[in-house]
Parts: structure tokens; sequence; C-alpha cells
């Protein structure tokens, strides 16, 4: 404490000396003084100055079997005489073999080239009057305080979690200020209770404040969900390399060779570190039996909004379409369409197309657009087919249904298609000759038959009537088919797929293996998503049609693609992309 008054004191009155005085300096001290055999103590090294070098000392050659541990690094601002002074703190752990009076020697800082006097530091030790075990006589390794790092597991969870409900968490790295190293690994989920949804390439960079102290976080946003029901537990794990502290003392004290070279060298040792989130155990119960035969699969909370008609005008054996929108948080990829209610003779309906919009990037809440084709096979009046979404609400326990309000369609009659009017031709018609009155001459004429000959004008004419009706005809019915929400959506399909063939197909030419795995990453998300599963939903499935070889490489490609856009190792390109497109197959 002295010295550090005489520190303060030097601050005050230095500017009285002139430039000549150095720009930075340093005052050390050893709290407490006298110092217990023992216990925990402090050595402290002070500079008046914002210092952003973790370790700018040479090794202090300390004796006496003193052993030092940088422990952590502080800076803070003071009004000194209305002028703002910058300081810069380093606090080292402090052990003592015994008793006496010991000294830490002087030595010398390196600052942007300029070399600084750390001045040496005298203090005593005595022994602790409790008896006590005495301490082995191989010194650990330092270890960064539990304190400074934090990997955790946030979110609401449910008290009960029942099979394919789905939930949204976070997974947060927290670290702190005086930790030095870096991730080796994206975050890895323990157990096969849940599946959790493919986590952002690039996490979240926040800052989060905790137990009063401020850490800087990587945050992995997810949707879990639960697959079977029991006790499950939820964990997620991470890998990191961390700088361990560097310990200043005799360099033969330490077993391991490598951290002894280290020491000696005055250079950080990489310790690998894996970190696991607490487990939270929760109860996963199974759906209520017996389910409504009109249950979608869907689990979560959900409004159905009112149906929509796209065309104006409604005509009988037409086709039209209807669009369906359900808006909601739940598991949107497992939710399968709902039926129309409606009488077979009323009405011809086809398999909807189904079109999700998300609100946010994990897909856990949004809308989902069925769009069905219809067909009314009466004119008149019509009632329009009803919509019933059955869906399971996890915080009741119970499934609910929910109803569109019935409508009426004024449907107009079918177009009829007309015939040519027939035409009686000279040969039908009834022959009317007029007698004359009076005969002057009797004889008998004889007549030729009378034959029409086709002029070539009326042949041009009925040939290009023709052609103009083929066009016609031809037309209408293409726009017909172009234009029907099965058509778009089938060649919106295969534009796509052909897109990412051919990405593959690019990616493998250039050997990029990263690239490679992104595209046949992309083709299945896209073939699965049009048969409205997922990776996790296609392996649990017992009619699922690949084999445990295709099962296999589908985890291995999905794990590789992973560890890819993570980038935290190398990628190497495969030989060939049979076994790739032979999977594509198998699922298609």
């Amino acid at each position: 404490m002295k010295k550090t008054l005489v520190f303060l004191f030097w601050i005050t009155t230095a500017p009285l000396f002139g430039a000549d005085v150095p720009r930075i300096h340093f005052v050390t001290d050893v709290q407490p003084n006298p110092v217990v055999v023992g216990e925990s103590a402090r050595f402290t090294v002070v500079a008046d100055a914002n210092i952003q070098d973790d370790y700018p000392f040479s090794p202090f050659e300390t004796t006496d079997g003193i052993q030092l541990g940088l422990s952590g690094v502080s800076w803070e601002s003071r009004n000194i005489n209305g002028e703002e002074t910058a300081l810069t703190m380093w606090t080292f752990d402090l052990q003592v073999p015994a008793a006496g009076t010991f000294t830490i020697p002087e030595t010398e800082a390196t600052i942007d080239g300029k070399t600084f006097k750390v001045p040496a530091t005298e203090f005593t030790a005595k022994e602790d009057p409790k008896p006590k075990t005495p301490a082995p006589t191989t010194p650990k390794k330092p270890a960064l305080s539990p304190i400074d790092t934090k990997f955790i597991l946030a979110g609401s969870f449910p008290t009960k979690w029942y099979v394919g409900q789905c939930c949204p968490a976070i997974v947060q790295l927290l670290i702190g200020s005086s930790v030095r190293g870096q991730v080796t690994s994206y975050p890895q989920k323990d157990g096969d209770a849940f599946s959790a949804s493919q986590l952002l390439k690039d996490p979240q960079k926040n800052t989060v404040h905790r137990d009063g102290r401020a850490y800087a976080a990587l945050e992995w946003p997810t949707v879990l969900t639960a697959l079977k029901s029991g006790t499950g537990a939820l964990s997620f794990a991470i890998n990191m390399e961390l700088e361990r502290p560097m310990t200043v003392g005799s360099l033969f004290d330490d077993d391991d060779p490598i951290n002894m070279l280290t020491k000696g060298l005055g250079v950080r040792s990489v310790e690998p570190r894996t970190l696991s989130t607490d487990k939270k155990t929760v109860n996963i119960l199974p759906l209520p039996t017996p389910q409504p035969q009109n249950f979608t699969e869907a689990i979560g909370e959900f409004q159905l909004l009112p149906p929509k008609m796209l065309e104006k005008e409604f005509i009988q054996n037409e086709p039209m379409t209807l669009v369906v929108d359900v808006t909601g948080s739940g598991n949107f990829e497992a939710i399968r369409a709902p039926k129309l209610v409606c009488p077979d003779d009323q009405w011809r309906t086809y398999e909807p197309q189904m079109n999700f919009e998300a609100k946010d990037k994990l897909g856990y809440e949004g809308t989902i657009h069925f769009t069905y084709t219809l067909v009314p096979l009466k004119d008149g009046n019509v009632p329009l087919p009803t919509v019933e979404f059955c869906y399971f609400q996890p915080i009741k326990g119970q499934y609910e249904t929910l109803k569109s309000v019935p409508d009426t369609l004024s449907v107009k009659p079918a177009i009829r298609q007309f015939s040519p009017s027939s035409v009686t031709s000279p040969t039908d018609a009834p022959s009317k000759a007029k007698t004359p009155a009076r005969v002057q001459h009797e004889h008998t004429i004889t007549m030729e038959p009378i034959t029409q000959v086709s002029t070539p004008s009326s042949l041009v004419f009925w040939a290009v009537q023709c052609l103009i009706g083929t066009i016609m005809t031809l037309g209408t019915l293409r726009y017909r088919r172009t234009h029907t929400a099965s058509y778009v959506t089938q060649k919106a399909s295969k534009q796509q797929s052909s897109a990412l063939r051919k990405s593959l197909d690019e990616a493998f030419a250039k050997k990029d293996g990263a690239a490679v795995y992104a595209a046949a990453h992309a083709w299945i998300e896209f073939v699965l998503k049009q048969k409205q599963t997922s990776v996790d939903a296609l392996l649990q499935n017992p009619q699922c049609p690949l084999s445990d070889a295709q099962k296999n490489q589908l985890r291995t490609l999905e794990q590789t693609y992973q560890q890819s856009r993570f980038g935290c190792m190398k990628i190497d390109c495969p030989s060939s992309l049979d076994e790739i497109l032979k999977l594509l197959e198998a699922l298609s």
C-alpha cells in the first residue's frame, strides 16, 4: 500500500520535473504482506498507461521456490488533479515454499519497441498457525477459472414435452475478457432423445452480462424436437483451444517437457478443452390416444385463416384454385395437408401443393400455404368445400380442430360444344318443277347430271379455317395446363433440381470439397422438403427407402457438410460422385 501511495504521488508531481521523465512507469506490490504459507496471495504490477499487451514482461527470475502465475489483466481510468490517467494492472497468483524473507527481482517490460524497468519487490512470509495438509510437491498446471468461460443452453423449456413437439433454444458460449483461444468445433448435441435443427454457419455475436460481469457471447439459435417418450436429457458440447497462463519459476519444477520448454522460452502453451452445458432433464410424453382421423401431425399454436379463391368466375367442369393458410408456431416441417370436406358428386379435388413462409431464421414461426385444385361438377349455388385443420395443443394437452366458415359459390353452367349446322345437298332437296301452262312443242330433252366443282379458292379457305381452329384449341389447352398450380410447381421443381445438379457438377470439377458437400446437402434438403420430411425424421422412419449403407452415407455426408460450413477442418473432395448420385436417386 505504501508503494502504491508513492506511485500516485509520483504521478501527481511528475509533470513538474520536465519532459525527460519516461512516459510509462511501473509499481509492484505483494498483498497480503506478510504472506501466510499455504494461503493465496497476489503479486501486482501497475503501469500508468493503457497497455493492450497481455504479457509484455521478460521472465521474472525468481528464486527460493517462489511461483508466479498470471491470473488476469485489468484496465482503469482515474482523474488526478483534473487530468485523466489510465492504469493497467497485471495480477499474478503467488506461492511461497516456506516462511522467510523473499525478493521478486527487477525485470523489464517491452512496449512498442521501448524497454521500461519493472522494480523489484520484497516481502515476508510466515507459517500458518493452523495445522494443514501438506501441499503436493509437484505444482499443478495453472488452469483458467471456471468463471472465465461458460457454455449454456438457454431457453424456456416446457415442463411437459410431447413426442414431436418443437421448442426454440439458444446455445451460448460466454467468454471472459482474460480468456485467449479459439473455438475448434461447432456445438454438438448429446444423446438421441432430441433432434436439433442445423446451427447457423456463423454464430451471432453479442455482449452478455451475467453474475455482475460482461462476457463476449457466441450464440447459435436452434429448434429442439423431442423424438421418443421417457426421460430425456438436453446437453451440448463444444471443443476449444485455450492458451494456458504462463507460470514463472524454475524450469525444472514441471514434469511436462513441452510445458517446461514453453515456460523457458516465455511462450504460452495451448490447452484443448471440451465444454459441456448443464444437462436439463425433461419428461417426454407420448401423444394421447386415440388420435383423430383428421390429425395433421401439427403440434404447437396455430390459427386457420379464411380460405381464398384465386379466380373471379366459376364455371362447371373448369379447374379453380383454393388457397388455405395456417399461421402460428410449431413443427411446420412435419405438418400434413388437411383434407377438404365436400360431397363427391359436387366437387373433384386433388392433392394440394404446400409452401412454407418462415417469420424467423429457424422456421419455428411462420405461415404454411396449402394450394388446392378443385373442379365443380354442378352448376348453380354450390357449397364451397370446408377445411378442418386438426392439431395438438401441448399447453392444454389435447387435440384441437379449426374449421373454416361454410360458404357458397355461384357456378356457371359448362361451356357447350356446338356442331356445324346440317346443309341439305342438291340431290336430297325435293324437285319442284313448274309445268308450263301451254306446251307448243312436245319433245324429250336429255340432261346430263350436274357435278359441283370445287374451285382452288374454296379449298384454301377451308384449310385456313381448320388450321386456325387447331391453333386456338392447342393454345387454349396449353394455357389451362401451364397456369394450374400443379404445373407451375412441377416446372419450378425441375428447374431447381437442374440448378442444384449443375452446382454439384461445377463444385466437383473445381475439386472444392466444401462446395461439393454444400451442393449435395442443398439437393438433399430440397428433395426432403418436397416429401415434407427431414433427415432426422427420415432416418427414424421404419419405412425409410434407404439401405443401412445409404443411411450411414447420409449421416456421414451431413456431418461432413456441418464441419465444412464451420471451417474447423480441411474438407477433401470426394473421388467420385457416383455414390452421392445413387443416394439422391434413392431419396427421390
